[in-house]
């Protein structure tokens, strides 16, 4: 697990970003970066902790949940803080590491410790803030659907007449726009 995230995704993350991870406003994040990959370099020894929240800086701050009937009040920032922690309770306080706790556990808590180190709720930070360290691998897996898509538009139009023929315009419609907007 640790092996695949740090030299396989993280590194990946890293060489599709590397001209933003490498710049000044990124340096901090860059640093955070390392350290997590650090971690997972020495996963069977790196208890996990628990996620920092700083609701100074994180650009969800005042912003209200869904409301829930118990809590019909809580913040975004409060409702995160309050699941993770108790998704990590039992293996922080057992002293689990990234190897010893389940491995979707730290899976997930790989992924939202990414987007702690890069800073991605960090409005004092334009250039983290909101910074999406997976749009260029995305954008590689629309493009490279494309053909899929154009492939399942033709079938689409060939299905015999319906009454939900409506339905089948719009998504024909639809899945034409999105493509369109990628391929220019």
């Amino acid at each position: 697990m640790s092996r695949r995230l740090n030299k396989e995704i993280l590194q990946r993350t890293y060489e599709e970003n590397e001209d933003a991870f490498n710049s000044p406003e990124f340096s901090k994040a860059l640093e955070r970066f390392n350290e997590l990959r650090a971690e997972l370099d020495n996963a069977a020894e790196t208890k996990l902790t628990y996620l920092a929240f700083d609701e100074v800086e994180d650009g969800r701050a005042g912003v209200k949940a869904a409301a829930t009937s118990e809590l019909p009040n809580e913040g975004v920032i409060e409702r995160e803080k309050r699941e993770w922690k108790a998704i990590l309770e039992p293996f922080v306080e057992k002293g689990d590491t990234w190897l010893s706790a389940p491995w979707l556990v730290t899976e997930f808590y790989a992924y939202r410790r990414l987007i702690e180190a890069i800073g991605y709720y960090d409005k004092s930070n334009p250039a983290t803030y909101l910074f999406d360290p997976f749009a260029v691998a995305k954008k590689a897996g629309l493009e490279s659907s494309v053909n899929s898509a154009e492939n399942m538009l033709e079938k689409i139009v060939k299905l015999p007449h319906t009454k939900e023929d409506k339905f089948k315009f719009v998504v024909c419609h639809l899945v034409r726009r999105v493509l369109n907007r990628l391929l220019p």
